[in-house]
């Protein structure tokens, strides 16, 4: 018998900020009888395994009697580029000896379990759907969770669409009380931390710079962090005039960062990577990443209220941008396909 599956799920270091709303639907999709694999979609960056491990740990952290009594299994796909060894890499995670062809050993160790199963970075290697086609063929109780810049294309999957976090706009205050209930502020606050004395860092008179610096960054969580991390020697209104060059400034993220979020050019240059995808067709969302586009206001609006119920049909005709896409179908754009005339 394998080790305990809660024991893979990575350790968030912070709290989760403004994702309560996605956090809840997600698990309403993953409720549904007739929904056995969700895809957590979106540009690199916007949050998609914090997200999905915050989605992982709260199942864990509930007891007896759980939606997935088999238990929840975290598997990343990082270091993974070839399509042939994702159940492999499936199994090894999972301390599932396989003597010959890794599907019987899968089912044979997991065929009475009803879990759920998290596949993390899954676009590096997205010729791989039609294994998780022949996973959840053989395992019926099994429920899979991915994340990924693009989508599987596979009947039956449900898009979720991840968007960038919400903004303060212009007509807020000029102090940061009036700041207090905007998301990407916040995440800017706790990544920047207090002074060595434990006093706020930041002041009214910082207010304004804030919110700019999150606007200009379109709520993109990524940026916002690596931005929040470079105050230790710029005061925000620096950090707001040095933006024009996003991608030399924004480097050095915390040491807890995969390296491929360490800088922002690292992050879009692992999604365009045309050679982590047999298909070479690399990440459409990628290509062109000018932040404050209308698509990309568009995505950091979405409403998560209809979400309410995971009522998507199979195959629809035509996707509603409110509503987790099913089918395995190509959404009308690509969710956050921001452009910043980034030549990576």
């Amino acid at each position: 018998m394998p080790a305990p599956f809660s024991e893979t799920i990575p350790v968030p270091l912070a709290s989760l900020i403004g994702r309560r709303s996605h956090f809840q639907a997600i698990r309403t999709c993953l409720a549904d009888p007739d929904v056995r694999l969700v895809v957590l979609t979106g540009t690199g960056g916007v949050g998609k395994m914090r997200l999905a491990t915050a989605v992982a740990i709260g199942y864990r952290m509930e007891g007896e009697p759980s939606a997935f009594p088999g238990g929840i299994a975290f598997v990343s796909l990082v270091g993974v580029d070839d399509p042939d060894l994702l159940l492999q890499t499936i199994a090894s995670t999972l301390e599932i000896a396989v003597l010959s062809d890794v599907i019987p050993a899968l089912s044979l160790a997991l065929q009475d379990r009803r879990m759920l199963l998290v596949l993390d970075n899954f676009e590096q290697i997205i010729d791989a759907a039609p294994h998780v086609v022949t996973l959840l063929r053989a395992l019926p109780q099994l429920s899979v969770l991915v994340t990924s810049r693009r989508v599987l294309r596979i009947a039956g999957e449900i898009d979720f669409p991840v968007p960038t976090l919400p903004v303060p706009d212009e007509r807020h205050g000029q102090r940061m009380v009036d700041l207090a209930d905007s998301p990407a502020v916040s995440l800017f606050l706790q990544r920047a931390g207090a002074t060595g004395d434990g006093q706020p860092r930041f002041g009214d008179r910082d207010a304004s710079a804030l919110a700019a610096i999150c606007r200009r960054l379109d709520g993109l969580p990524l940026a916002i962090e690596l931005a929040a991390a470079r105050t230790v020697i710029l005061s925000p209104a620096q950090l707001l005039s040095r933006l024009n060059d996003r991608f030399g400034l924004l480097t050095r993220g915390g040491p807890d960062l995969p390296i491929r979020h360490q800088t922002l050019r690292a992050t879009i240059g692992w999604s365009y990577d045309p050679s982590r995808s047999r298909s070479g067709s690399g990440c459409g969302a990628c290509r062109s990443f000018r932040m404050g586009s209308a698509s990309t206001r568009r995505c950091g609006s979405l409403a998560v209220r209809g979400f309410g119920k995971c009522s998507a049909r199979r195959r629809m005709p035509r996707a509603s941008s409110r509503e987790p896409r099913r089918g395995g179908q190509s959404p009308g754009r690509s969710m956050c396909s921001t452009s910043w005339s980034a030549t990576v």
